[in-house]
């Protein structure tokens, strides 16, 4: 059992720290599928250039100065959140609950992943098409010429 260490006789007090950690505890898992989504769409360019060999989209380093300055501020923000209005009438998460779940996983790779990398790939071709590219001409091509 976790003991806690009361600095007030005031009974309020461990209300205000249930009620605090639960906040830091759902702040967290908003940084961290936040994280993953931004992973996933910052590595579907390189996934589709190896199995469709179109032209890359962005460089490596590219890539890595859009995560450092994109991913760096928002994750930071996330964690100074006002908590939900409902996190002290919420019932007790158990004992096994993890901060990173399935239904987590779930929701940032599968669905938010998926749709914020077709966010960027679809400009993508829109450009390239513009410039002269036919959509179904780019695969396997490898570089653009």
């Amino acid at each position: 059992y976790k003991r806690q260490v009361l600095l007030s006789d005031d009974f309020s007090a461990i209300i205000i720290g249930v009620e605090e950690g639960r906040k830091i505890f759902d702040n967290f898992k908003k940084v961290i599928v936040y994280c993953l989504i931004s992973n996933i769409a910052q590595l579907a360019p390189f996934t589709y250039m190896v199995i469709f060999q179109f032209p890359l989209p962005l460089s490596s380093i590219l890539v890595l100065c859009i995560g450092i300055g994109t991913d760096l501020l928002p994750s930071v923000s996330f964690s100074y959140e006002e908590g939900e209005l409902n996190v002290i009438t919420r019932n007790p998460r158990h004992k096994t609950d993890h901060l990173v779940t399935k239904k987590l996983i779930i929701y940032s790779y599968v669905t938010n992943g998926i749709m914020l990398s077709l966010c960027g790939m679809i400009p993508y071709f829109v450009v390239m098409h513009d410039f002269g590219w036919d959509f179904w001409g780019m695969f396997y091509t490898g570089q653009i010429k």
